[in-house]
């Protein structure tokens, strides 16, 4: 902004201004990115500061014995800051300190977060340390006030530049949407448009691109085995599980395998990776290939990943109904200004809101109007007459039964990392609605201002009908709120985040009058949805009134949506279906979920009706059955499964450690230390990079912030995902990471050689697909959640293998694996390997020892 700008960090004993104190406060004065004056200052708090902020800080009670207590340190801070505009990093957390101490009261305040949303749309993760990484921005000293407070302004200053180049027009639609609200930015973003030299085009390299893997020189020979024996499967036609172990470079080598038999039968692959990252690396691979073979490929992707031109433009014709809907508006309209294809891909969607709002605008609305102008249609006839298709298994069970007149009867697919087709299958399918967007929904109808009743009036649409179609919305969101104020009693006093509504648990009282009161709102419901067919039907005769047919259109497929789902909630006997109420904080309102229960079936059927040899491929499949698990599991028992050998592994070269000495992960305060004790034991020990999975996201964050000082003391870093190219580029260091982040991740070989398992990664047991798919067996724990979780752990081993260049050690610290019944399933399943039993201290030696030996 013009003139002079604050941007402060202070670092606190906690999170809560009316209890914790201050401790240290950092600020820099800058003006057009250039800082002119400096602050930091320690504070006593009057207290001890708390172990866990010393280790995350590095500030100690010794620090701040001779510092000036709140009172003074503000006041002096006060003065520094004069009537300049404020800025953070999360401000809200900062100016509740700091307001809290009397200061600051009416400085115009902005905060970095939010600037940031705005203006890098792209971007995955907005932490200050992300968003350094990402930007080039130097953070070499995390969490101390001033260091942060340099980081922040010079973040600041990149976004100003950013917002100041954006299209004049852009910035004037940014300004004219947000006039109706208290809107923070707001002012930021008017100086922007009235700022008169037009600075030059800042370039911020987008947060969210993979790196592809180039495969390198050698040529390992796995790598030509997984290729001939796809290549001779395809010839062949036959259709299997085929297990491939921890051979690397597994995408390449069956996208390969599908250009070498699409070109010599003329006959389409389809290639399923697991998700967004494998798929990137599959059109990097592709782009390469097909300079070097003459042959013709495509993306297949769903209609809701891309954006409508005219949808788009629908929206825009009305004003945002609230400050959240014109945030979501801002955020689009700079992704396009800056280069964005109308690939959802390339948006990161923040919040079920956030996704809603992007169904009123992609193509899915408008996949049967042949006019639509938007990028998914253009992809979709480009998959046409194409000898490969790639896609995720997320997209591709719907796509490829609606598509399967636009491609030959025979044919092939390919599915990556198979073992996943139920999860992601479920995430993709499972439908939810809750009485916010029920709301929502209605009341754009309703507002007086920008509701879409309200512009029929102002078009002279006859009064009494729209009384009657506004009495007939406002009946519906009436009827609603009693409804989910049902299920509310219904869950009253239940534990857990979810509740199962099988079948047995509807005969109750409560349960009725719920499920009555669904039927009521769904009938009503329907009659709006006629009422508004025949308003459009209406209109459609009518000129000027494109824009409003499509954005009605929307809203009307929105609150279908909605009754689909709760249509779904009235079905007593489906068994196709789970429905459950559930919710992400025991706090938060609840919301009624539907999900198949057995999708990964069903897309096999599919595949199977459409005549296809089918490859199931994926690094485990044998869980110590022989692979009976997942045959069962897929409903394929006469598909047999092949398990190729890895010619470079057997158990001279890779280890798996157990120590004995760990209490099990039900004693948590003891496992907690002893977890803690063990990474700084073997950290210390193996002089390179080693990887930590983790089971639980909280976990991962206590033990990062418990470990990182001790083992700062010897030099050794600690990074968590959005720190992984830092961690490829350092010589040693732990990466914490959850599981599930780990297998979206790509590691080119040699980057690291060394796992650490924290828990046997199970799912939740009350879950309700997992619950409910675990009663198909008669014992669901050991028929269906031991399997599942030892082809995770199975997955995750290989992976290590495969990453390795020669040697790999993996350390198991889930004592169950010993101590519980079934952890000898998970031992047995364990591949050829060497599994050694210690004692936590003597683990870490014996790792790099046998290491650095030279490779047999």
């Amino acid at each position: 902004m013009h003139g002079a700008i604050v941007t402060l960090d202070i670092e606190t004993t906690g999170l809560d201004p009316k209890r914790d104190h201050i401790i240290e406060i950092g600020a820099v004065r800058s003006e057009r990115g250039r800082e002119e004056a400096a602050f930091q200052s320690f504070v006593n708090p009057g207290i001890p500061i708390p172990s866990f902020i010393t280790n995350l800080t590095g500030i100690r009670d010794e620090d701040v014995a001779g510092a000036p207590a709140a009172a003074e340190a503000l006041q002096e801070f006060a003065e520094f800051v004069g009537d300049c505009p404020v800025l953070a990093h999360n401000a809200r957390f900062d100016l509740s300190f700091l307001q809290a101490g009397g200061i600051l009261q009416e400085n115009l305040v902005l905060d970095s977060v939010e600037l940031a949303i705005l203006l890098l749309p792209q971007a995955q993760r907005y932490s200050l340390s992300a968003l350094a990484e990402s930007l080039g921005i130097e953070l070499k000293n995390a969490h101390r006030a001033l260091e942060d407070a340099r980081a922040t302004s010079e973040l600041y200053w990149m976004l100003w530049q950013k917002a100041c180049a954006l299209p004049a027009d852009v910035k004037s639609e940014i300004v004219l949407n947000g006039e109706p609200f208290a809107w923070a930015p707001q002012s930021f973003f008017h100086a922007a448009l009235t700022e008169r030299r037009a600075p030059s085009q800042v370039e911020i390299a987008s947060t969210t691109q993979v790196k592809p893997a180039v495969i390198s020189g050698e040529d390992f020979s796995s790598h030509s085995m997984l290729t001939d024996t796809l290549t001779n499967c395809l010839r062949n036609r036959e259709s299997m599980f085929l297990e491939t172990g921890a051979i690397p470079h597994v995408g390449e080598s069956s996208l390969k395998a599908a250009v070498h038999w699409a070109q010599e039968q003329g006959e389409t692959v389809i290639l399923v990776a697991q998700g967004e990252v494998q798929l990137e690396q599959l059109r990097f691979r592709a782009q390469q290939l097909s300079r070097e073979y003459e042959f013709r490929w495509a993306e297949l992707s769903a209609p809701q990943d891309h954006l409508c031109i005219q949808a788009w433009s629908a929206m825009r014709a009305f004003p945002p109904l609230d400050v959240d809907e014109h945030r979501f508006r801002t955020r689009v309209l700079i992704w396009l200004a800056d280069g964005g294809q109308g690939e959802r891909k390339e948006l990161a969607l923040r919040s079920s809101l956030e996704e809603r709002l992007w169904r009123r605008i992609c193509a899915e609305q408008y996949e049967s109007e042949e006019s639509a102008p938007c990028s998914w249609r253009t992809t979709q006839q480009e998959t046409i007459g194409c000898q490969v298709i790639l896609t995720t298994i997320a997209r591709s069970h719907r796509l490829i039964r609606e598509w399967q007149d636009e491609w030959a009867t025979q044919g092939a697919v390919i599915v990556l990392d198979a073992t996943q087709l139920e999860e992601k299958l479920s995430e993709w399918e499972t439908s939810s609605v809750n009485l916010a967007e029920i709301e929502s929904t209605l009341q754009t109808l309703l507002d007086a201002r920008v509701g879409w009743l309200a512009e029929l009036e102002r078009g002279g649409a006859r009064e009494d009908y729209l009384k009657i179609l506004q009495t007939s919305i406002r009946a519906v969101r009436h009827q609603a709120r009693e409804m989910f104020s049902l299920w509310e009693q219904l869950w009253a006093g239940k534990e857990g985040r979810w509740l199962n509504l099988r079948a047995e648990a509807r005969s109750g009282t409560e349960f009725q009058a719920a499920l009555s009161a669904c039927r009521r709102f769904c009938d009503q419901g329907e009659e709006v949805v006629v009422a508004l067919n025949r308003l459009i039907d209406g209109l459609a005769q009518k000129a000027g009134t494109a824009s409003l047919i499509l954005w009605m259109s929307a809203l009307k497929d929105e609150h279908n949506r909605s009754l689909d789902v709760l249509r779904q909630v009235l079905l007593q006997d489906d068994a196709r279906v789970l429905v459950w109420m559930g919710r992400k904080q025991r706090q938060e309102r609840i919301q009624l979920q539907v999900a198949p229960l057995q999708p990964g079936r069903s897309m096999m059927q599919c595949f199977m009706d459409r005549g296809q040899t089918v490859i199931l491929q994926d690094s485990a499949f044998d869980v110590g059955d022989d692979g009976r698990f997942w045959q069962r599991r897929l409903s394929q028992a006469d598909l047999p499964l092949r398990s190729l050998p890895d010619p470079g592994r057997d158990a001279t070269t890779d280890r798996v450690y157990i120590p004995q000495d760990v209490p099990t992960p039900n004693e948590r305060a003891a496992f907690q230390r002893a977890m803690e004790r063990s990474l700084i034991h073997i950290a210390s020990a193996v002089e390179q990079r080693l990887i930590v999975l983790f089971t639980s996201y909280s976990q991962l964050r206590d033990t990062a912030t418990a470990v990182r000082p001790r083992l700062a003391l010897g030099g050794i870093p600690i990074f968590e995902k959005n720190l992984l190219s830092q961690y490829l580029a350092a010589e040693r260091g732990l990466l914490l990471i959850h599981w599930r982040d780990f297998h979206r991740c790509h590691f080119p070989i040699g980057n690291f050689s060394l796992g650490i398992l924290v828990r046997l990664p199970f799912d939740l047991p009350d879950q309700p697909l997992v619950a409910s798919r675990a009663a198909e067996y008669e014992d669901g724990f050991h028929s269906f959640s031991v399997p599942t979780a030892i082809t995770r752990m199975l997955r995750m081993l290989r992976k290590t293998q495969a990453s390795a260049r020669e040697r790999s050690a993996w350390v198991i610290l889930d004592s169950r694996i010993i101590k519980k019944r079934y952890g000898e399933m998970f031992v047995n399943a364990l591949p050829e390997v060497e599994i050694h039993y210690g004692e936590i201290e003597t683990v870490g030696p014996e790792i790099q020892q046998w290491l650095n030996r030279a490779a047999p």
